[in-house]
Parts: structure tokens; C-alpha cells; sequence
């Protein structure tokens, strides 16, 4: 699994998208994060989005609400450069009854790496096929703009080893 989606998972479980029934994770139907199609738990970040009335996104797609996860992720722990544990004081704060040093070490755990390291983690967006939602979230965001959604390889510590593969068409 890329490093990417690990997170994306464990956000996912913190947020309550899953639960653990027999020993295995499944999707917990009666959550705000799979009502909503936002297994992030994701809040508005511009006025007209739609939002429930606690004011996490609801999007039209599970899909598209998989994607801003996504999207989030690679903006703070990629293009930011911001530490597990400190995407984890901005995503999962107090103010939102979060513990966000919790939050951080379970994130780190569930995706074997040290919460106190930059994650190089590249998410590629293809403005032709995002949902207008993404298209009006990256537009003007350089190099962003040209490439596909394909998730790259990601690794610890800004050692980004195939980062670029899918733009030379090695996937």
C-alpha cells in the first residue's frame, strides 16, 4: 500500500469510518464519514460547499470524498512539508475533542513510520477529470496543474524514490 493510502486508512479509522467487528475492519454504516461520503471528515474550506450541520463536507461521491482526503494529504504532508505530528495539530485538533499527539502516534503505528519525520508524499492531480470541486481547489497551483491523478511512491524523509515514474511512463 502506497504511503498515501496509509494514511488515508488511518484517518479513515479515526474518524470513525471503520470499525473492527470479528476481528476485521468494516465499514461502520451508521458513521457521519460514510453518511457523508467523507471518510476524512473533512470540513468546508470556501464558502457554498456543501456541509452538514456540524460542518464536515458532504460530497456527492464516496470517490470524490476519497480524493480531498487524498488532496489534503499531499498539500500539508507533501507540499507543506509538515511532520505527522504536525498535520495532526491541524487535522485533528482539541478544539474538535481530538488528542492530536493520539492521533499522530496511531497514524505513525498503523503505517510503520516515525510521527516526527517529513513524509515525502506526492499526490498528482489531473485537472481534466477531477471534480469541479478539486478543479476550483488547485487551480493556479503550478506544476500541479499538468500531471495525473496517479499516487506516487512516497518515502520518508523527502527521499523521494520514483516520485515521477508515472510522468515518464513507467506506470
Amino acid at each position: 500500500m502506497a504511503l498515501i493510502d496509509c494514511v488515508c486508512h488511518g484517518i479513515a479509522i479515526m474518524e470513525g469510518y471503520y470499525v473492527i467487528q470479528a476481528g476485521s475492519l468494516v465499514i461502520n454504516v451508521g458513521a457521519r464519514a460514510v453518511r457523508s461520503n467523507n471518510p476524512g471528515n473533512l470540513r468546508p474550506f470556501q464558502a457554498g460547499q456543501t456541509a452538514d450541520p456540524d460542518r464536515y463536507r458532504i460530497f456527492p461521491t464516496l470517490a470524490d470524498g476519497w480524493y480531498a482526503l487524498k488532496a489534503q494529504i499531499g498539500l500539508d504532508l507533501g507540499q507543506r512539508g509538515m511532520t505527522l505530528t504536525q498535520f495532526c495539530a491541524k487535522y485533528g485538533p482539541v478544539g474538535d475533542n481530538n488528542d492530536p499527539a493520539s492521533y499522530a502516534h496511531f497514524i505513525a503505528y498503523h503505517c510503520s513510520v516515525d510521527a516526527n519525520s517529513r513524509l515525502a508524499i506526492y499526490f498528482l492531480i489531473d485537472r481534466n477529470t477531477a471534480s469541479q470541486y478539486h478543479q476550483n481547489c488547485y487551480r493556479g497551483a503550478g506544476p500541479f496543474q499538468q500531471f495525473d491523478m496517479r499516487v506516487s511512491v512516497a518515502v520518508l524523509d523527502g527521499q523521494c524514490q520514483n516520485a515521477f515514474e508515472s510522468l515518464s511512463g513507467k506506470n
